[in-house]
């Protein structure tokens, strides 16, 4: 990987992880704060998982990773993670 694809696969991985914490927040606070026996992790989070997936295989540029993070819905889970505190 040269460093275009490293930057673009840490910032997937950095997104992936704030929207799964964001994720376990709100499932802990659904659950009255008591321990999850399930987690689910946060649907663009897996989006995002699978980019670095692909990223990591060599089957898509890092520009075309780092897209996912630019589109509505990339922009839109950004800000409510970032509103929320993470």
């Amino acid at each position: 990987m040269d460093d275009r694809e490293k930057q673009a696969y840490n910032a997937l991985n950095k997104w992936a992880f704030r929207l799964n914490l964001w994720e376990y927040d709100k499932q802990v606070k659904r659950n009255h704060g008591k321990k999850l026996e399930v987690f689910s992790p946060h649907y663009f989070s897996l989006m995002l998982i699978d980019a670095m997936k692909e990223l990591r295989s060599g089957n898509v540029t890092a520009d075309k990773a780092m897209a996912l993070l630019h589109t509505v819905d990339g922009r839109t889970m950004m800000r409510l993670c970032m509103e929320a505190g993470f």
